[in-house]
């Protein structure tokens, strides 16, 4: 008895010092990254909820249907009460300082209608976008009313427009920049004095074919209106210590986001965040995996399916560092200032650490705020100490500490050694220390090529002046070796077996297509037997360049290797145009058997052979600089191969080269229908069996 007594007081004690609600060690989101392949790498949890704070916490009534909040450098905290009407303004302490539902304008009591928005200066004014009532109100410090500017004026605002603010934010010179409902122009700049400046901060459209064409037929009244249908709108915006604002848009649709992300694209037409300079150019690194978007992954089906909605965006100016908050699934995203994603952490629910709908993002000090428009509250997220390494490793970095910044990453791998970005970053400052070797190998596990290659780079350049001598005696020793080959190759490889000559005579045919072709089916110097042994060689080079390649220019998943997708990728090509090509051939009076085919195609592949196979060790000596080279060599190797089944195809058949061409594109239609066709028949096979095999259980059942 007194046993359980003490266990139930110890419970008790539990309860009373941790509440429910933050009682359970795990939140109820998962923290994650992407890796270069774009899979899903767990980790720990960069943030956890710490608090939560609502209407009856802060002694005010409930919220309704707030929609901003913004942290002053004092530490006050600004509500945007949209429902209500109202502005709350409470210290760091959560203390409330004032409550904002009325003010005397020009000796009349004015209120808010729906304020939507909200932005406070240096000096502590407090700007407000009162959207339902087509304004901004200015107030001073203390919530006294100061002025209001109406809907901009200007020629090239039409009559009709209907002024609806959202957001805003104000630089050091006091200009405005208004995010509007149904704004597509961009951003709207006003002067200090509240008059029109201009738009700025368009986005660039991804125009098209039937654009062009519309554009090309079109009446010049017509084409003045398309103008209104192209740009993107702007759905919030932020403004950082060095006057560049930050805008987010969730007007794009999935499929350029998927796109994006397929291609890894850094083009900012297909960006839901943007950082604009003065100029409204937006100047944001995309220079991560894959470009800032949020979740990379999503389905396509469901309740809740498609691309991220990014809502809001905050900034940490003394690291770069920049969350976006997605509405849709309710994640906060952050990258660094390069755009490599940082760590995710946050979700969808009614649990403590996850929204309903959120809606606005901020920082106080060490802390991330998340309102919530639909719980009517906000979530305090504070750092853990796996967090709080990152962005201490990345600010060290940012300040030239780049020793410091090591042992950060150190420890950031002990918590997470799947952490790529960790490796990066370890890499960084270890190749500042010109600690060359040990930082390609931080990149090699952290994927991150371009680095790799400049680090490659200083240690090749290292390792050539340490051994001259060596790599000079090396080379002409090679050198000397191949021409001895070369001049005694008869002794070497004496003739006699018909396979060795066979397979011998294919480095004759690609240099002497005409004769060797010629020879290969009138004078039998080739063989079924050979051809078998070429095409296999070719199938065994693609998986050695795929696995062997250097890492610079490798960009598959070693781990990934699947040999019946190697093999098919040169079986089926090479079947198929021995098929087609006999095809036809047989049909245009070619004098060409289907041997004569399958054997002049396989001699043809020698130098996709032979190019690849010395692709190999060169891709481990070059630089991302010099792969144009590589590039070069890999092309030629397509061209030369193209180009001897082109003279094959013609001496094979005894067509002329007019003949040829046509033939050979031809068979390429010709493939393309027989690939068709025998989907179809996969499809109509696949069919039966399902039928066959569901009479076979009804029966069954039946009996």
């Amino acid at each position: 008895m007194r046993v359980k007594m003490h266990c139930l007081l110890a419970v008790l004690l539990c309860l009373l010092i941790f509440p429910p609600e933050f009682a359970s060690a795990a939140p109820a989101y998962e923290s994650y990254t992407y890796d270069y392949w774009g899979n899903v790498v767990y980790a720990p949890h960069a943030y956890l909820p710490e608090n939560i704070i609502d209407g009856s916490t802060l002694g005010i009534g409930d919220l309704n249907t707030p929609s901003d909040l913004f942290v002053s450098r004092d530490g006050r905290v600004y509500i945007a009460d949209s429902g209500n009407n109202r502005i709350i303004v409470t210290d760091k302490n959560w203390n409330v300082l004032a409550e904002i539902k009325s003010f005397e304008n020009n000796g009349k009591s004015d209120t808010f209608k729906n304020p939507q928005g909200l932005y406070v200066t240096k000096d502590g004014h407090i700007y407000v976008a009162d959207t339902d009532n087509g304004r901004l109100v200015e107030l001073g410090p203390s919530g006294e009313f100061i002025r209001e500017i109406g809907p901009p004026k200007a020629d090239i605002i039409p009559a009709d427009f209907v002024y609806k603010p959202m957001k805003l934010v104000l630089d050091e010179a006091k200009r405005i920049y208004v995010i509007a409902q149904n704004v597509n122009q961009g951003i709207i700049e006003l002067n200090a004095d509240g008059s029109f400046q201009g738009y700025m901060g368009a986005s660039r459209v991804i125009p098209n074919i039937a654009d062009y064409i519309w554009k090309m037929i079109s009446t010049r009244e017509q084409r003045a209106g398309m103008v209104l249908f192209v740009p993107t709108e702007y759905n919030n915006i932020y403004i950082d210590d060095e006057g560049f604002l930050y805008v987010t848009t969730s007007a794009l649709s999935d499929s350029d986001i998927q796109n994006a992300i397929n291609f890894r694209s850094a083009d900012d037409r297909v960006a839901p965040v943007r950082r604009l300079n003065l100029t409204g150019t937006d100047v944001l690194r995309r220079r991560g995996f894959f470009p800032p978007v949020g979740d990379i992954r999503f389905p396509y089906i469901g309740s809740v399916r498609g691309a991220s909605m990014l809502v809001d965006v905050v900034v940490d100016s003394t690291t770069g560092i920049y969350s976006v908050l997605d509405r849709k699934r309710g994640r906060i995203f952050t990258y660094d200032n390069d755009g490599n994603l940082l760590y995710v952490f946050g979700g969808i629910g009614e649990q403590v650490g996850t929204f309903k709908s959120p809606a606005a993002i901020e920082r106080l000090g060490g802390k991330i705020l998340v309102l919530d428009s639909k719980l009517n509250n906000i979530t305090v997220f504070s750092i853990t100490e796996y967090g709080s390494l990152i962005n201490e490793a990345l600010y060290l970095h940012h300040t030239g500490k780049y020793e410091e910044a090591s042992d950060k990453w150190r420890q950031v791998l002990r918590y997470n050694s799947n952490y790529e970005l960790a490796y990066i970053g370890l890499g960084k400052s270890l190749l500042r220390q010109d600690r060359f070797a040990e930082a390609m190998e931080c990149f090699r596990l952290g994927n991150k090529r371009d680095l790799y290659s400049k680090a490659f780079q200083h240690y090749r350049k290292k390792t050539v002046e340490q051994n001259f001598g060596w790599i000079v005696g090396g080379i002409v020793l090679a050198t000397a070796a191949v021409w001895l080959i070369s001049k005694y190759r008869d002794k070497i490889f004496k003739r006699g077996n018909k396979l060795l000559d066979s397979l011998g005579y294919a480095f004759y045919v690609i240099f002497h297509p005409f004769d060797g072709f010629w020879a290969l089916k009138h004078e039998k110097r080739g063989s079924l037997p050979a051809a078998g042994i070429i095409i296999v060689l070719l199938v065994v080079t693609f998986v050695l360049r795929r696995q062997l390649t250097g890492f610079i220019f490798n960009t598959n998943d070693p781990k990934r290797l699947n040999l019946f997708i190697e093999i098919s990728s040169v079986m089926i090509p090479y079947g198929l145009w021995c098929i087609a090509n006999w095809c036809l051939t047989t049909l245009m009076d070619g004098e060409g058997s289907f041997t004569d085919i399958i054997i002049t195609t396989a001699y043809a592949t020698v130098p996709l052979i032979l190019i690849n196979l010395l692709l190999i060790p060169f891709s481990h000596i070059i630089t991302a600089e010099e792969g144009a080279f590589y590039t070069f060599f890999a092309q030629l190797a397509v061209f030369w191969c193209g180009l001897l089944i082109v003279l094959g195809t013609m001496i094979t058949h005894q067509y002329t080269m007019r003949k040829t061409i046509g033939t050979s594109v031809l068979t390429i239609v010709g493939m393309g229908l027989i690939t068709f066709i025998g989907l179809l028949v996969f499809d109509l096979l696949q069919q039966i069996i399902t039928f066959v095999y569901t009479i076979y259980r009804e029966i069954a059942f039946r009996l």
